[in-house]
């Protein structure tokens, strides 16, 4: 298994690559991202991508993790990269099942040019 928790998220901007990247020591089985901070807290979501240019708009290549929220998925990643939706920087926790796949068995380590992914494609 993996787990962080308290991870602070950087804050959103438009330069591809900004945001924290979270590498896990194998390949997963799943994983979840919890964002920590309370509903109470305005403009606290964060973005979820699979490669750093699915981070940032127009193409919208991310999934919103609303305060207080979760994302779960049975996917099979090496990496994933979180940014603050705002100015603001929440925290989150990330969870995930470990497979005895090493990373270094991935072709790239990450979605990183892949069509519908990455913005850069």
């Amino acid at each position: 298994p993996f787990a962080t928790a308290s991870v602070q998220v950087a804050a959103s901007s438009s330069t591809i690559g900004a945001g924290t990247k979270i590498e896990f020591p194998g390949v997963t089985k799943f994983v979840t991202v919890r964002n920590e901070e309370h509903d109470d807290i305005a403009d606290s979501k964060v973005r979820l991508a699979f490669a750093s240019g699915g981070l940032h708009q127009p193409n919208f290549n991310y999934i919103l993790i609303n305060a207080s929220s979760s994302f779960s998925a049975d996917y099979r990643v090496s990496q994933v990269y979180i940014v603050s939706d705002t100015a603001t920087q929440p925290k989150v926790s990330v969870i995930a099942g470990i497979t005895t796949i090493k990373s270094a068995r991935t072709p790239s380590g990450s979605w990183e040019n892949t069509v519908g992914v990455d913005k850069t494609s």
